[in-house]
């Protein structure tokens, strides 16, 4: 692992989730939005991240968390920052470690950077979202 909590990955590996992954939970916007979506959104990019490309998967998501934890971050509020904060949540919870080459990570939290949701507002969304489906 990198000093700075990165663990790096071949980026053409890298973009084939990663553009799956945006298919997946990007496909709603503000207008279209709504839980039950949401959740089928979310379900789906579970089972992609527990199949062949689990590995994968968790090397995304470990340099995501790291970002979560910056606790100077803020991401959008729009429902695709909210998505990615969410479901790379989830993944910590689950004792989940992912990863991601740095600079395209970074490249993606400025899309999404828009303020308005801490890690903590997160953690509290997420508890609420997990309550909802037992």
């Amino acid at each position: 692992m990198a000093e700075s909590g990165f663990v790096y990955m071949d980026p053409d590996q890298t973009g084939v989730f990663y553009q799956e992954f945006l298919k997946r939970v990007g496909e709603t916007d503000e207008a279209t939005f709504n839980e039950g979506r949401f959740k089928m959104n979310l379900d789906r990019c579970m089972q992609m991240a527990q199949a062949e490309r689990g590995d994968l998967a968790r090397l995304f998501a470990h340099n995501l968390i790291q970002l979560l934890r910056d606790k100077d971050r803020t991401f959008s509020k729009r429902p695709m920052g909210m998505s990615l904060a969410l479901l790379f949540a989830w993944l910590h919870r689950n004792g989940a470690m992912l990863w991601m080459e740095p600079a395209e990570l970074e490249g993606v939290m400025r899309t999404i950077a828009a303020g308005g949701v801490y890690l903590e507002d997160v953690d509290q969304y997420l508890r609420q979202y997990i309550r909802q489906a037992e």
